[in-house]
């Protein structure tokens, strides 16, 4: 245990001798890969399926391609094209639909409920389109929904990272459109005033058979923009690691990525590379969801000597993290230390709670992964 200098109580210094490997896993550590998305949800023991939980379909480990090559009417912020691995995830079928946000709003969530010009009535969606997906929900919205989700199922969900969300619509091979490589009218919900059925458009699902990648809603990201909606503070390559996937940023105004177009749009609009951004408080008719379902890649039954040289991998980037976090957790407390403002301590013992968080984490990843390296 660290001496007492100024740290939150309750939480002891984290170091690779003292962690004990059973902490409630609070910040997940965006890994090597590109994914997952740090979260800060706590998780209760899984429950059975819920009715209200979205249904998932599995996305298999391994390279995708993501961006755009140089080309007319491909903005600058699509390229290089360039590959990105990701580890085994699970996202949903579906954008969230008006039914099952509905149940988040009526447990206790009412000062997140959409506007009324969405059609909700009070605590209820509009009953026409309860199986639209739902919309006029902000960025923090839908972390709050997603945390929400976490905490009743027992299961970790959260918002798809940029990289999650366009491996998702256009496979591995880097299709133009979730169905191939050529525009085909009738594909998708476009070029209409209003949105339709997460389910009207079976013939526009991408190879793992996600529905809705284009048109209908834009869906709302983990992924920074950063503070300029015209420059991306974060540009391509695409790495997951310099910053881009902070959830809890200092900047008065942020701006998220959104993907996918949506029901106004023209086909030019309707690519799986394309990007955009918006501040993270906006709430508009025409943007709404999709989730992700954490899965632990270190657990797959798979002793393929491809699988043993990706675990190592993931370990040396584990290994890797958690030394970048534990400088940085010894200079906030060093910070903290010297600091003589309230409120600054305040925010500051936020922020070293959080990265301790993420030591414990990286911690329990790094045993996990070691041994089953062990021979």
């Amino acid at each position: 245990m660290a001496p007492d200098n100024g740290n939150p109580a309750g939480v002891p210094f984290i170091n690779r001798a003292n962690v004990q490997g059973d902490f409630i896993n609070i910040h997940q550590v965006v890994n090597q890969y590109g994914g997952p998305a740090p979260s800060t949800q706590s998780v209760a023991p899984p429950k059975p399926k819920q009715p209200f939980e979205p249904e998932t379909v599995p996305i298999p480990a391994g390279p995708f391609l993501m961006g755009s090559p140089p080309g007319e009417g491909i903005s600058d912020q699509e390229t290089p094209q360039h590959p990105v691995e990701l580890p085994v995830y699970r996202i949903g079928k579906y954008p969230i639909t008006q039914r099952q946000y509905a149940e988040f709003i009526k447990r206790g969530n009412q000062q997140h409920v959409p506007d009324k010009k969405a059609g909700w009535f009070g605590l209820e969606p509009p009953k026409a389109k309860l199986d639209h997906p739902v919309v006029e929900v902000s960025w923090r919205a839908a972390r709050v929904y997603c945390d929400w989700l976490s905490r009743e199922t027992g299961r970790r969900y959260r918002l798809p990272t940029e990289a999650e969300w366009e491996k998702a619509a256009r496979g591995p091979e880097g299709r133009l459109y979730p169905w191939g490589n050529t525009w085909e009218a009738g594909r998708c919900h476009q070029d209409g005033d209003d949105t339709a059925s997460v389910d009207a458009y079976p013939a526009g699902a991408s190879v793992y058979g996600c529905y809705d990648m284009l048109g209908n809603v834009q869906e709302w990201t983990s992924t920074l923009w950063g503070s300029d909606p015209n420059v991306s503070d974060f540009p391509y390559p695409y790495n997951s690691r310099d910053g881009r996937e902070e959830l809890e940023v200092s900047l008065s105004e942020v701006y998220r990525i959104y993907r996918g177009g949506c029901y106004r749009d023209e086909p030019a609009r309707l690519r799986c590379s394309v990007r955009g951004c918006s501040p993270s408080n906006t709430k508009v008719p025409w943007r709404g969801l999709r989730v992700v379902l954490e899965t632990r890649a270190e657990l797959e039954p798979d002793s393929t000597p491809a699988s043993e040289q990706r675990r190592r991998r993931e370990l040396a980037g584990l290994q890797q993290q958690w030394e970048l976090l534990s400088r940085k957790l010894a200079a906030m407390e060093e910070e903290r230390i010297l600091e003589t403002r309230a409120e600054e301590k305040l925010r500051l013992d936020y922020k070293i709670n959080q990265a301790r968080a993420e030591c414990e984490e990286v911690e329990r990843r790094l045993n996990a992964l070691e041994a089953r390296l062990r021979p």
